[in-house]
């Protein structure tokens, strides 16, 4: 397998990854903002986090990604408030 297979790949399975649990991610990230502008800002800067370690996330079994994505989703609204505090 060719390195540009494997990149076409991992960018069909972020895809899918992106679509299948989006709604999922939304309402965590709406259940710690009230916001639903910010809230899709959140959600977006999570999901750069699961693609900076797609590697990983790649490897993990659906339970386990699920809970991958809650608290990649939950530390950026941690984040997001702790920054909007300041």
């Amino acid at each position: 397998m060719t390195i540009r297979e494997i990149e076409r790949e991992q960018q069909v399975t972020l895809d899918t990854i992106y679509l299948e649990h989006r709604n999922y991610m939304l309402s965590i990230a709406r259940s710690y903002i009230d916001d639903a502008q910010v809230s899709e800002d959140v959600f977006h800067n999570a999901f750069i986090s699961v693609i900076r370690n797609q590697e990983r996330v790649m490897q993990l079994p659906p339970p386990k990604l699920k809970a991958y994505l809650l608290l990649a989703v939950r530390h950026a609204s941690i984040d997001y408030l702790r920054k909007e505090r300041r």
